[in-house]
């Protein structure tokens, strides 16, 4: 007599299983996202402080005066493409810092582009209004 032993699961056990990854699902998927967030928000506030670095170069360079124009950071077209290898762009909203002179010249501020957009940076906190630099400061996180 042969008996025919039925290979697979049941459907309830597969109602189970899929019950456990949807759950799993549900919890660990905001925790990834926030996650996101704060490496986006740390690789913005390092690019600025590259950035920075790259000012001081140049103030160096002139005899302790930093570039009198505000202009747009880019490899082109403003007086720290010398000393720049690359394009900095903002992880999140994809476009180019800004330096602004303050002071007459004798101080600067180097703002990510998220401060006149509607696309900001987001953390545990909150929503980003502004993050910037400034010599005085360091990084500045504005919410």
């Amino acid at each position: 007599m042969k008996i025919n032993k039925k290979r697979g699961f049941t459907l309830l056990e597969l109602m189970i299983v899929i019950a456990i990854i949807s759950i799993l699902a549900v919890v660990l998927i905001p925790n990834f996202v926030n996650a996101r967030n704060a490496a986006k928000l740390t690789a913005c506030q390092a690019i600025l402080k590259n950035i920075a670095s790259v000012v001081e170069m140049y103030s160096n360079d002139y005899e302790g005066k930093y570039p009198a124009n505000d202009f747009v950071i880019t490899l082109t077209g403003n007086p720290l493409n010398v000393y720049i290898d690359k394009d900095y762009k903002c992880p999140v909203a994809k476009e180019f810092y800004e330096y602004k002179t303050s002071n007459n010249g004798t101080s600067y501020f180097i703002y990510c582009p998220t401060y006149n957009t509607s696309i900001k940076h987001k953390n545990n906190r909150g929503t980003v209004s502004k993050v910037f630099f400034s010599p005085q400061e360091g990084v500045v996180i504005q919410y």
